[in-house]
């Protein structure tokens, strides 16, 4: 495919624990659209960590050496934020769109 290229993951992070991948599938290439691929390069530039093995996106508040957890930004801000809007479902990053628009719509 034009502009495609591939990408292998290394490892898998839960609950800030680096393992293996867990599936067979999950151990496959992944087409990355060239416009990834060259923000992520960009950014690797600029990035204030940028040794190999550093995170992509490392937290300034470890050194470096933990990346940036996907529930910091969701409990910092995107709850508070819903709280002031009057959203009061807990919500997740896989429900949060649908979330979102279903309280946009009760609204109108």
């Amino acid at each position: 495919m034009w502009g495609m290229t591939i990408s292998k993951s290394l490892g898998s992070l839960l609950h800030q624990h680096v393992g293996g991948m867990k599936t067979e599938a999950s151990q496959k290439p992944v087409p990355m659209d060239g416009a990834l691929l060259e923000a992520l390069q960009d950014w690797s530039e600029q990035a204030p960590y940028r040794q190999m093995g550093d995170w992509v996106f490392a937290s300034p508040d470890t050194d470096g050496k933990q990346p940036y957890w996907p529930e910091t930004p969701l409990k910092c801000h995107v709850h508070p934020a819903a709280k002031r809007v009057g959203i009061t479902k807990a919500l997740g990053w896989h429900s949060l769109p649908q979330d979102v628009r279903n309280a946009v719509e009760r609204r109108r």
